[in-house]
């Protein structure tokens, strides 16, 4: 329990930074280019959702998250090196917990 009071209290304070950040670009004239991030709820919730979905997937069938996460974030609309990145980066946190579980 402590634990997912601990994970949404992180997820909350991500969100808020992300925000600021993305406040801060905005009010700075900051040019977008096609590829960049831009934090409203809808894109928050959504990656909240793929997250959340991919993790369950990878979990339940014993695949690897890249499967999941790459290309959903390509079709969202991240450049395909952005998110093989950020799937690469994604799967280290779910090999690394199984690999605790595995040893514990």
């Amino acid at each position: 329990m402590i634990l997912h009071i601990v994970c949404f209290a992180f997820t909350f304070i991500a969100i808020h930074k992300c925000n600021q950040d993305y406040t801060k670009k905005v009010e700075c004239d900051y040019k977008f280019v096609p590829g960049d991030l831009k934090l409203n709820i809808f894109n928050v919730s959504m990656f909240m959702f793929i997250g959340w979905f991919g993790a369950f997937i990878s979990a339940f069938c014993g695949i690897g998250g890249g499967m999941i996460f790459c290309p959903i974030l390509v079709i969202v609309g991240i450049e395909a090196r952005v998110a093989t990145a950020t799937g690469m980066y994604l799967t280290l946190f779910t090999s690394l917990s199984y690999t605790i579980i595995a040893i514990v």
